[in-house]
């Protein structure tokens, strides 16, 4: 769907989470299904857009995704829907440009641009991660695997149990 959008010469102008998906229906009983629908706001590309490059690509995403993302976890977005709706900010500054050029010249495809959009994404959660103390980060890893259901701990909350928690987290 975001190819044909980008190859119709459309750019998303907006993300738009709602809040669509029951929590009983079936199949998001048992599974970490997403809760909200995201809706692209997207609008034809001006014709005087211009092309970039992989590299002011990433710069832009380090610059525009940290206050994107703020604003979706603001929106109450469901944390397990975080991710989808990221890509809409992403693909904002990527479907902006006629083309992103990746090193060798040759036009960036949108998967590539999903992948570094996710990249920044991870990098922007890990940043507000990092600034909370060792043992909140290791709930933060705890929630996100396992959110309100019970999980067993093998082990104390030590120091070995959240690098273990780290090593999990980082495959």
């Amino acid at each position: 769907m975001l190819s044909g959008l980008i190859d119709a010469e459309f750019q998303v102008t907006g993300t738009w989470p709602m809040r669509s998906e029951r929590g009983m229906r079936m199949r998001s009983i048992g599974s970490n299904a997403l809760a909200s629908s995201i809706v692209l706001v997207c609008r034809p590309r001006p014709q005087s857009s211009t092309m970039t490059t992989r590299k002011d690509f990433l710069l832009l995403l380090k610059k525009e995704l940290p206050s994107a993302i703020r604003n979706l976890q603001k929106g109450n977005i469901a944390p397990v829907d975080l991710a989808q709706a990221a890509i809409g900010p992403g693909m904002a500054i990527f479907s902006r440009y006629m083309k992103v050029l990746e090193s060798d010249g040759s036009p960036m495809q949108v998967r590539t641009a999903l992948g570094l959009i996710n990249q920044a994404l991870d990098e922007v959660l890990s940043e507000q991660e990092g600034e909370f103390d060792p043992d909140t980060r290791w709930a933060l890893a705890w929630f996100e695997q396992h959110a309100f259901d019970r999980g067993t701990l093998r082990r104390s909350r030590s120091a070995g149990d959240r690098e273990s928690t780290q090593r999990f987290r980082a495959r």
